[in-house]
């Protein structure tokens, strides 16, 4: 394979460098067809001293066919090194130079002078007229040549070599080219280049992320969104009581004050599809009253809004805080998905900002479909069998491919970095789920998938519901549901009648994340209105059902916990070590509620199966802030597999473990409780069934469990868990409270 080098008189650069050279501006030499002889960034190919990484030009006298290589130019340190090369050496290279007139390239360089200011630097180009530099909002190699999508151009003069580039947005990517002018005009101008080293690979372009911001306060907020329109919330005043000294003074030394009120007198508002930028008026008036509804919006469209004060220089420092909202459409036609590629079609419409929130999309039932990587969920939509298959038992069946995972939230955009992001409901409804590909601990080889990851780095978004409902969960060893990063926030989660089994575990202790795992920061709250009722775990090792981390934190007053877990059957949850709490939630905001209600607790093994059958109900320690917490934790049973089961209170671990333990549980928090003390036992009826006895066939099929030398079996569920799961229709099992007090998932009632 042939490599090339292009060359041009003084001042050349690896081929590179010039990237899509028209062919008018290229002499080719006739091509050395020798041995070849490969040169590699980083190798020591030309001399013993040089690598191709320290090249910064080459000349090329055509008389002696010779090279004098330039290399190491540095804004470090001023060195140069000088080698020639004879043709000879060079064999397997077609040899190029540019025609004389065109100016060459030159290589970029910067360095940063404040939180949103740089100075680019560059190499001065022999006979150039001046230098052109352009720069945009992008993480991406882009067409240098459309002037449109730049938010900045400038030219130099040749005796130039920086240019001192202030008041960029802050916390955004910027990328940077520039050419060489030529005195003899348009047609003779170098090639853009992104470099910053010829040296280096060609995806290789300059490009920096702004730091973050000064604190800013929070001015304007969504009250609610509607076709072609929107209301905002405006609070101007400076309240000192929720900042710190530090924080105080900081505000004062970037915002204008007038008394105790932040000035603002526009709302500048972007339409993220057109680009189209509007300074709105916001009269005394708005003020007043602390509400402005917005209308004549495109419906549909993704806009960014934020409070603005004209008295303010600079752009990037007169805007109050950003946030992002939709506006909604009239109505939107359900879409039945006929490409089994459904990932690529979720993505395409999270991408499109043409594509309103809110969409149906139906999968046929009885249908395949595959997901081969992550989608990032940044508006609301819903996923879900077809409503005419559904009725007649034809589900769709989803496949992730590759470990994938569904993430929540977006990464930030361009002229949108700041922005908060409001979305919708996100809905997922009966639909199989699986990761054919995932492996567990017992497998040699662990995976780290979920089927809900957060983009820790994600722009700040709130979403106003996820609802996962009616549908099956196979393969998610990690995590289920994992929160990350600061401000994401979730309204509401509803998980409801649905079927988790075959997941987890990922380590030999059952861990990994919690099904519902959140972050245990304050800026993000998973668990504001928290619904898991009418499910059933089967089996699958996973650290808890909720956690916030457990970590010790300075709630705000209005941050509340409200968690509902109601009518659920738990089989052999988490039983491979004691300290794998169904509730693990510590440290608890003043003002929280909690509902553990109809709980079907389940310890099943056959007899010959010695499994460790641990179980552990909550682990709770802490109210803080104003000390407040009720909860109502009652009329939850069990059946189990061994004689100490057959007791209340039986299927826990221990007495220490238990909803009615005197520390770290319910139990230590008798004001609390809006029932009795006996309520918090878990019951075993009036005469106590085994698993066997109420369940048509609920073992676990694998019975030589061993806790020291684990198998990928370890957990796997029966054959036709449907079946397996059907309660039996005998006087014992029809009697018993379990049934007539409907305790549990009902669906295996039928």
């Amino acid at each position: 394979m042939k490599k090339t080098l292009t060359l041009c008189a003084f001042a050349l650069g690896a081929s590179s460098a010039f990237a899509q050279l028209s062919t008018d501006r290229i002499h080719k030499f006739i091509p050395v067809t020798s041995q070849e002889f490969g040169i590699l960034p980083g190798q020591s190919n030309l001399s013993p001293e040089l690598h191709t990484n320290d090249i910064d030009s080459i000349a090329f006298d055509v008389d002696s066919q010779t090279f004098t290589v330039y290399g190491g130019f540095s804004f470090a340190q001023d060195r140069e090194k000088k080698a020639t090369y004879n043709l000879e050496l060079l064999k397997g290279f077609e040899l190029t130079y540019l025609m004389p007139g065109y100016m060459p390239s030159t290589c970029l360089d910067m360095q940063r002078t404040g939180n949103n200011a740089i100075r680019l630097m560059w190499r001065p180009v022999d006979d150039a007229a001046g230098y052109q530099i352009r720069y945009r909002i992008t993480a991406n190699e882009i067409d240098w040549t459309d002037s449109e999508k730049m938010v900045g151009d400038t030219i130099v003069g040749a005796g130039d070599s920086d240019l001192l580039i202030e008041h960029l947005e802050y916390n955004t990517t910027y990328s940077f080219a520039i050419r060489t002018l030529s005195p003899k005009g348009e047609n003779f101008h170098s090639e853009w280049s992104t470099r910053i080293n010829f040296g280096l690979p060609q995806w290789n372009y300059l490009s920096i992320v702004t730091y973050p911001r000064y604190i800013v306060p929070t001015v304007v907020s969504l009250v609610s969104s509607g076709v072609g329109c929107v209301t905002l919330k405006l609070n101007t005043l400076f309240d000192e009581s929720l900042y710190s000294a530090d924080e105080i003074a900081e505000i004062r030394s970037h915002f204008e004050l007038n008394g105790n009120r932040f000035v603002v007198d526009k709302l500048k508002l972007r339409n993220s599809l057109t680009g189209e930028v509007k300074y709105l008026p916001v009269t005394a008036s708005d003020l007043e009253v602390g509400e402005i509804t917005l209308t004549d919006l495109d419906e549909g469209a993704l806009y960014s809004v934020a409070a603005y004060n004209s008295n303010i220089r600079w752009e990037c420092d007169a805007v109050y805080n950003s946030i992002s909202f939709r506006s909604k459409i009239d109505s939107l036609t359900p879409i039945v998905v006929s490409s089994a590629d459904i990932g690529t079609v979720l993505s395409e419409y999270m991408a499109n900002d043409a594509h309103a929130e809110n969409q149906v999309f139906y999968l046929e039932g009885g249908k395949t479909y595959t997901i081969f990587s992550n989608v990032e969920m940044s508006k609301g939509f819903t996923l879900a069998t077809r409503p005419e298959d559904y009725a007649v038992g034809k589900r769709a069946k989803v496949g992730f491919a590759n470990l994938s995972n569904m993430m929540l939230g977006s990464l930030s955009q361009s002229g949108n970095s700041q922005s908060p992001e409001n979305i919708d409901p996100i809905v997922f409804d009966g639909i199989d789920f699986s990761a054919p590909a995932a492996q567990n601990y017992g497998s040699g080889s662990v995976t780290s998938n979920y089927f809900i990851n957060s983009l820790a780095s994600a722009n700040p978004f709130t979403l106003q519901a996820l609802e996962i409902r009616n549908c099956t969960f196979q393969g998610f060893i990690r995590g289920f549901v994992r929160g990350k990063g600061n401000n994401h926030v979730i309204l509401k989660v509803k998980v409801d009648g649905n079927l988790f089994y075959n997941c987890g575990y990922y380590d030999a202790r059952g861990q990994g994340y919690a099904w519902f795992a959140g972050p245990g920061n304050v800026t993000n709250n998973m668990f504001n209105n928290f619904e898991f009722t009418n499910n059933t775990i089967y089996d699958s090792p996973r650290s808890n059902l909720v956690t916030d981390n457990n970590k010790n934190l300075n709630w705000s007053e209005d941050t509340k916990w409200n968690i509902r877990i109601e009518n659920n059957t738990f089989i052999n949850f988490s039983t491979r070590s004691i300290d794998r709490h169904l509730i693990s939630m510590r440290y608890i905001p003043g003002g929280s509620y909690m509902s553990v209600q109809r709980n079907l607790f389940v310890l099943a093994a056959e007899d010959n199966d010695t499994r460790n059958l641990y179980f552990s109900g909550a682990d709770i320690r802490l109210v803080n802030g104003s000390g407040k917490f009720s909860f109502d934790v009652k009329d939850n049973y069990s059946v189990g597999c061994r004689d100490k089961h057959l007791a209340n209170n039986g299927i826990f671990t221990n007495s220490s473990v238990a909803f009615s333990a005197s520390k770290n549980s319910f139990g230590a928090f008798a004001n609390n409780n809006n029932g009795t003390a006996d309520d918090l036992v878990v019951k075993v009826g009036a005469t106590p069934l085994m698993a066997t006895d109420l369940f048509t066939n609920p073992n676990p099929p694998y019975t030589s469990h061993n806790p020291t030398s684990c198998n990928a079996l370890d957990h796997i569920a029966p054959d036709n868990i449907m079946e397996a799961l059907r309660y039996k229709q005998t006087p014992e099992v029809l009697n018993h409270e379990i049934y007539k007090l409907s305790i549990g998932d009902q669906r295996w009632k039928k």
